[in-house]
């Protein structure tokens, strides 16, 4: 007779197709959460005299004043908003900013309240999704390597779906966004349906993949990822474009793409193999 302490596995098919609907439900909540978000920040900073476009006849000078408010109006406004969130400030809000906090406080009660609500929602999707990614043999793995999350993995599997169906790494690169078409990155392509189809670029699942890398970056410093095939490949390949002109920032995202491809013809492998 089977323990009851043991876990009844769900076939492979059935954990990656309830991964993509939790990760879709997900998405979604994510969106609207920000809509709400970036409405209740544009309504801060119209208090504050954000002007994003100014008049048609605006000269030099005043473009740069109107710019040096705003720039202003950002700061101000993302501190009213980390105290509309109940964080703890360094320093108190002034008087003016204290007044348009309790004026957001009252008028905006539904919204915050609504992104409140979102949030704890976001979190128990996040939990979910974690739990169910744990079901998929290659999470051992994955996890093993400080600053890659099974949630991560979760989110990844969501997007390119069941990574055993793809026959080399190249589709997976392609269907996450770091392919390389006609000597040039994949990206989204305008004015071109042929070759918008071609790219098949989506910006979402391109975010999933930096999302995972800079997570992972967070630990370069690890001892464990001193002499790691992975970190060796992007400061190998930093350098290397450094030497070549790049720009520092220009050759550090270009490394981070490099590792990306790498982590996922890994994961390929692990899968595939």
């Amino acid at each position: 007779m089977q323990s009851p302490r043991v876990k009844l596995m769900q076939p492979r098919s059935q954990t990656v197709a309830s991964l993509m609907k939790m990760c879709h439900f997900r998405r979604v909540h994510l969106r609207q959460r920000n809509s709400l978000v970036l409405c209740i920040q544009g309504l801060i900073r119209s208090e504050l005299g954000f002007q994003p476009i100014g008049p048609n006849d605006e000269t030099a000078t005043e473009k740069k004043a109107r710019e040096k408010v705003n720039k202003e109006a950002k700061i101000r406004g993302d501190r009213i908003y980390s105290s509309l969130n109940g964080k703890k400030l360094a320093k108190p809000l002034t008087d003016i900013d204290q007044s348009i906090y309790e004026y957001m406080l009252i008028n905006c009660k539904g919204i915050l309240d609504g992104t409140d609500i979102m949030n704890s929602d976001l979190k128990s999707k996040d939990k979910a999704i974690e739990k169910k990614t744990k079901e998929l043999p290659e999470c051992e793995w994955w996890t093993s390597h400080k600053g890659l999350s099974a949630k991560g993995l979760g989110l990844l599997t969501g997007d390119a779906g069941d990574i055993a169906r793809f026959d080399k790494e190249s589709q997976l690169w392609k269907r996450m966004g770091m392919a390389v078409i006609d000597g040039k990155r994949q990206r989204r392509v305008a004015g071109n349906a042929a070759k918008a189809i071609e790219h098949g670029y989506n910006s979402d699942n391109r975010a999933t993949m930096f999302t995972i890398v800079s997570s992972l970056n967070m630990e370069r410093n690890k001892e464990c990822y001193a002499d790691h095939p992975w970190f060796n490949l992007a400061r190998d390949y930093k350098e290397r474009k450094l030497a070549e002109g790049d720009r520092p920032c220009v050759a550090e995202a270009r490394a981070n793409r490099r590792m990306g491809k790498r982590i996922l013809r890994d994961l390929f492998i692990r899968v595939n193999g």
